[in-house]
């Protein structure tokens, strides 16, 4: 045996003996793990983006149905089934006394497999975008049937097999269907490279993305098809003549077919911005929209302004239906979606501007319309309540949800469904009168489906989701959670913690404390820096399934703050240091409070928020006793030059007041973290998704690699940005726990698989106490020297 393994060997047999002396014992079982997160069953269509509308009942209200996922670590495959629900059955059993058994769904469709299309959200599904048809004897859906490619299937609620809709091959991602017409959006095959011959091509304007990965499975191109029959047409853009190409425009929301199938509103990129457009107040200043011209690279970006748009399906033409933008590229919250009248004269839209005039009396703020009804077929536009800003209401926050509106009974009267940020629906009414519209009342909660039932998806912060039914009587039960959930007592306690900043910001975040919760022990925290967005929901991750692990830690004693993003400063100079001193005031207050121990801070930036978290191991190291960074930005100087050409806009010339040339390159020199990582003592780990992340980190990695620092660079080829392969977020997540174990409690997992992990990581420990032997390192605690 050689003599550094056997010293390896030794130290860890110590571990096991020093485990009584550590500040915050290993808690007993039960504990929930990383494996018990990803095997966990969740109700989860990623397209019904609210609690409420993951339940879908059919239009006779016989049948209701939803969606659940699972990872099998095994396999490294997702699970996913849609079940369907009798409702007379849930009703007589919720009418029931104690003691009858609760209905059990029929598994209508089962896949299993990779997810390999894109996902906007952690926890994704092999199954999506479930929707009923009209005579309510069949549901359709978006699926993953063994193949990386979304496909839309017919399902029978009778049985059967599923039927295909759409060719094979064909990535689609968006869709509706009436009758035999299928609107939908699909990636078609890639462009042609400009060859100069077969040893060259012209590479001029392109980014580095399409030169060095051109097979990458993220695409920025989709197009609009429609589907009537047997003859398949896809949309031309009105403005350049060329099929309609901008792919982030699709997921705002789905085309939306009239009930007489013969037109259907879908989204559209604007042509060039018109130079008054700049006088419509966006929700956050830096997202206000600037003239200028369009191009076919800048029309497919995320951040080009899109509008509603109405096709026709008899000849495919496609012109605005309002004149204007929609709210979300400019930051209000509101989701996008779209209901059309009965006797199709009238469709109810969301979230958009109405067409400057001379006279903007009704709206001189010059805001978004939270709702909008337009007037067929003269396209007249009638805003039916107008949004609220968030800068300036910020106490008052309702947002409409996904699909949360539509008509009732005829054009002239709507209901519209918000909820707050403990994901409480309320329902108003509308009616038009006297040339506008008048709210009739308000109702909170569930709204009835005619069936005499109404049920609801109901989940806190500590109570994992379930399905919960309320009959005629008001009487309210319990029926059906998924398999594989947690056990109540292997989980810390979670609730929210608010608290100050020195400027009177006032933060919000979930505060989860460690199984076996002690008053008066002082516990390690690990700051998880992005995406607390919903008071009501459960936690276990987190926001993201990349890096974080909030129960996961807080069951080997860390107490977890995740805290939400703040956005009102976006690419302004004050963008990372507000979020630093939102870092740093909450360790302050968790100190005081006698929960957590000071000297031992972990921070975890994902995404964005490694910008964030780069700061604040730059901005007081001394602070955080370890980092971790995942797959993000960090507006660096690097970063910018290779990722900066063909975009419309470059954050960081806006965030640095010039580009990074002539005399701008010193505000850069000056405020880009790049540039200051000698400042770094943080124990980093960096983790890089897919070759394009490789180069993302490098800049950071290669620098704080070179200076002789403790970092670590972590690496997932075949993954997405949220992890969704079982085997990968077991990698990414478990990496994390066992980093911040090793850094903030001296702890090594005996399991003789991670052997090398903790060889590396124990000369890293070397490295940090000969750079800053005074500094507080508590990797020692499980060493001899």
């Amino acid at each position: 045996m050689n003599s550094g393994l056997a010293r390896h060997l030794l130290k860890r047999a110590l571990i096991i003996s020093l485990a009584a002396a550590w500040a915050v014992p290993l808690r007993a079982a039960p504990v929930f793990t990383v494996r018990d997160s990803i095997e966990m069953e969740r109700f989860n269509d990623p397209s019904a983006r609210d609690p409420a509308a993951q339940v879908k009942y059919s239009p006779d209200s016989r049948h209701f149905l939803i969606i659940t996922s699972r990872g099998l670590i095994d396999s490294g495959q997702v699970e996913s089934t849609l079940w369907l629900f009798n409702t007379s059955s849930v009703a007589h059993y919720v009418s029931a006394r104690d003691g009858a058994p609760a209905p059990q769904p029929a598994a209508l469709v089962r896949l299993r497999g990779k997810i390999q299309s894109y996902q906007g959200d952690s926890y994704g599904s092999l199954i999506t975008s479930a929707t009923w048809s009209t005579d309510s004897k069949s549901i359709i859906y978006l699926g993953q049937n063994g193949s990386r490619n979304p496909r839309l299937f017919r399902v029978d609620i009778g049985g059967g097999s599923p039927v295909a809709l759409t060719p094979a091959g064909q990535n689609v991602s968006t869709f509706d269907v009436k009758s035999d017409v299928v609107v939908y959006t699909a990636i078609p095959s890639p462009p042609l490279r400009r060859r100069l011959n077969r040893q060259a091509e012209d590479i001029t304007g392109k980014n580095l993305s399409e030169i060095l990965f051109p097979t990458r499975e993220i695409s920025s191109t989709e197009h609009l098809f429609v589907h009537r029959g047997r003859a398949v047409f896809d949309v031309k853009d009105p403005y350049t003549g060329l099929p309609l190409n901008s792919a982030s425009a699709y997921h705002l929301f789905s085309p939306k077919i009239a009930p007489n199938a013969r037109a259907a509103v879908v989204p559209l990129p604007v042509g060039e911005i018109p130079a008054n457009w700049a006088s419509y107040t966006p929700a956050m200043e830096w997202a206000r929209l600037v003239p200028k011209p369009a191009t076919p690279e800048n029309k497919s970006e995320f951040t080009w302004p899109k509008q509603y748009g109405l096709l026709n399906l008899a000849d495919g033409s496609l012109k605005p239906l309002i004149s204007a933008p929609v709210g979300w590229m400019t930051g209000f919250s509101d989701a996008l979606f779209v209901s059309w009248a009965p006797d199709n004269s009238a469709i109810l839209v969301s979230n958009s501007y109405l067409p400057l005039s001379k006279d903007n009396s009704k709206n001189p703020a010059l805001l978004p319309c939270t709702a909008v009804v337009v007037r067929l077929p003269q396209q007249e536009a009638e805003c039916v309540v107008l949004s609220r800003s968030p800068e300036r209401d910020s106490n008052h926050r309702l947002y409409l949800v996904p699909n949360g509106g539509e008509f009732v009974g005829s054009a002239n009267e709507l209901r519209l469904r918000f909820w707050n940020e403990n994901k409480e629906i309320q329902t108003d009414t509308y009616r038009f009168q006297g040339g506008s519209w008048i709210r009739l009342d308000t109702v909170m909660g569930g709204t009835d489906r005619g069936s005499g039932l109404n049920v609801n998806l109901e989940q806190t912060l500590n109570s994992p989701p379930a399905l919960w039914a309320t009959d005629e009587s008001g009487h309210k039960k319990k029926f059906w959670s998924p398999a594989h959930q947690i056990e109540p007592s292997a989980i810390g306690e979670a609730s929210i913690y608010k608290w100050k900043d020195d400027t009177g910001y006032e933060w919000i975040g979930g505060l989860i404390k460690p199984v076996g919760y002690r008053s008066g022990v002082r516990y390690p925290i690990v700051i998880q820096t992005h995406g607390f967005h919903s008071p009501g929901e459960f936690i276990t991750d987190g926001a993201y399934t990349t890096a974080f692990a909030a129960r996961e830690l807080a069951s080997a004693g860390f107490v977890v703050l995740e805290l939400r993003d703040r956005h009102d400063h976006t690419l302004s100079p004050a963008e990372a240091a507000d979020m630093v001193r939102g870092f740093e005031s909450a360790i302050d207050q968790l100190s005081q409070a006698g929960l957590i121990d000071s000297q031992r801070v972990g921070i975890i930036g994902f995404s964005r928020t490694c910008y964030y978290v780069e700061s604040a191991i730059i901005h007081a190291p001394s602070r955080y006793a370890a980092a971790s960074i995942s797959d993000g930005i960090d507006e660096s100087y690097l970063q910018s030059i290779m990722f900066d050409v063909n975009r419309s806009n470059s954050e960081g010339s806006q965030i640095y007041g010039a580009p990074p040339f002539g005399e701008g390159l010193a505000n850069w020199v000056s405020a880009a973290p790049g540039f200051h990582l000698d400042k770094v003592h943080t124990p980093l780990m960096i983790s890089a998704i897919a070759p394009m992340s490789v180069l993302e980190e490098w800049e950071i990695y290669s620098s704080l690699h070179q200076q002789g620092k403790p970092v670590s660079f972590f690496y997932m080829p075949h993954d997405q940005h949220i992890l969704q392969n079982p085997l990968v977020r077991l990698a990414s997540q478990q990496a994390n726990v066992d980093w911040f174990r090793f850094w903030l409690q001296g702890y090594e997992d005996p399991d003789p698989a991670k052997r090398e992990q903790y060889v590396r990581w124990e000369g890293l420990c070397d490295m940090q106490r000969t750079e800053n032997p005074t500094r507080p390192a508590f990797c020692v605690a499980s060493r001899t020297h």
